[in-house]
């Protein structure tokens, strides 16, 4: 058994070889997130500008929105509605929830992660960041990658309590 992830990282840079190389490197340096294998999808790496980015780029944007409203609707079936409610929030499946949360909406790239804007460690792309690509076509690549984790690699991720319990 593997799980299989998919992921959009922007990168700043003119070629889709070079933004390519530096997200690769990225996942090799990386100490939080291991993948057995990440390869890059060649037909989905776009430069700002081309037909197809901003579709391409909303849809990771739109995929880290529902992960994190996911995370969201969990933390409340757990028992978590309001803040004064994580008072009592007990080390296991509800912290891992809202450790997972608060990577996506601080930008700390994870498995959870559909988008990752490598140049600005962010999970979401700011009004700042959307005026540069537009100021700035052919500037900036959005790579996508497929990740996948074997039977090893799911025992890792369920000891660390991001995958849960088969």
């Amino acid at each position: 058994m593997s799980v299989r992830v998919t992921h959009g990282l922007l990168v700043n840079g003119t070629d889709r070889a070079y933004c390519a190389g530096r997200v690769m490197d990225f996942f090799a340096r990386t100490p939080l997130v291991r993948y057995d294998r990440v390869d890059v999808d060649r037909r989905r790496c776009l430069a700002n500008g081309s037909e197809g980015f901003d579709r391409l780029l909303q849809k990771y944007l739109r995929l880290n929105q529902e992960r994190t409203a996911a995370l969201v609707r969990d933390l409340a079936a757990e028992g978590f509605a309001t803040l004064d409610d994580l008072i009592r929030l007990p080390q296991g499946y509800p912290s891992k929830l809202l450790h997972t949360l608060a990577h996506l909406c601080d930008g700390f790239f994870g498995i959870d992660a559909a988008f990752y804007d490598l140049d600005e460690s962010s999970c979401q792309l700011g009004p700042g960041r959307h005026q540069w690509l537009a100021a700035h076509p052919g500037q900036c690549w959005l790579i996508t990658v497929q990740a996948r984790v074997v039977d090893d690699g799911l025992a890792r991720l369920r000891r660390a309590g991001i995958l849960p319990p088969p």
